[in-house]
């Protein structure tokens, strides 16, 4: 099926791609069979970037509320502004990627 998909990818392209697709569906079924699967799990198996940024998105949108800096807020809506982004998304992405390990 993959190999159908991908005719113009080369041998190892392909390969990767199931190899991360398998790695990718082994944490979505842990996760979603009922086994609770905690953030620091995921780093302790050693899983990839990817694979915690996924982990960090799923889920149910909890609210919540937090204190900061008017000036901080005005900034960082002006910043999400600017990236075409909701102020939210724009907050959530920076979680995200504190969370990740990308800089």
């Amino acid at each position: 099926m993959i190999r159908r998909c991908c005719r113009r990818l080369s041998r190892h392209a392909v390969s990767v791609i199931a190899h991360l697709m398998i790695k990718c569906m082994h944490i979505y079924c842990f996760y979603r069979t009922g086994a609770i699967v905690k953030y620091t799990d995921l780093l302790e198996r050693g899983s990839s970037e990817a694979q915690v940024q996924a982990f960090l998105s799923d889920g149910e949108p909890t609210p919540i509320t937090i204190r900061v800096p008017k000036n901080l807020k005005e900034a960082a809506s002006e910043v999400a502004r600017l990236r075409g982004v909701s102020f939210s998304a724009f907050v959530r992405n920076c979680l995200i990627k504190e969370l990740s390990g990308r800089q």
